[in-house]
């Protein structure tokens, strides 16, 4: 995930290691991290983080997050969303800002419960 929000915001090359980052390699795992982050602190109520009551960081080359994997492009994008806000880059801010709200609309649509609304009768 690093890797590709390293490439979205017009880099070249790969990020070798999480763990030996360093420079803007190292402010791109940052924001990737944050993301996560941030997105388990949207819902407590995403079924893929019920018996979670701690929040997951992602610090190692081989962590996975349990947000199932057709969303991690929502981590991507939250990244690069901050990233380019970061760099001063309105429009791809602006770009991935939309993907970012597009994915997350699925996720919360696909993967937080739907709340039953019971009506009392008005007699």
């Amino acid at each position: 995930m690093c890797n590709d929000a390293y490439q979205k915001v017009g880099k070249d090359g790969e990020i070798a290691s999480v763990s030996t980052a360093t420079g803007f390699e190292l402010v791109v795992c940052n924001f990737v991290r944050d993301a996560w982050e941030d997105i388990q602190r949207e819902r407590k109520e995403f079924d893929f983080y019920y018996y979670s009551t701690s929040l997951e960081t992602l610090s190692a080359d081989t962590d996975e997050p349990t947000l199932p994997s057709q969303f991690h492009s929502a981590i991507v994008y939250g990244a690069v969303r901050e990233l380019a806000a970061y760099l001063g880059e309105p429009v791809l801010e602006q770009q991935y800002s939309r993907r970012y709200n597009n994915i997350m609309g699925q996720l919360m649509r696909s993967h937080v419960p739907a709340r039953r609304v019971f009506q009392r009768p008005l007699a």
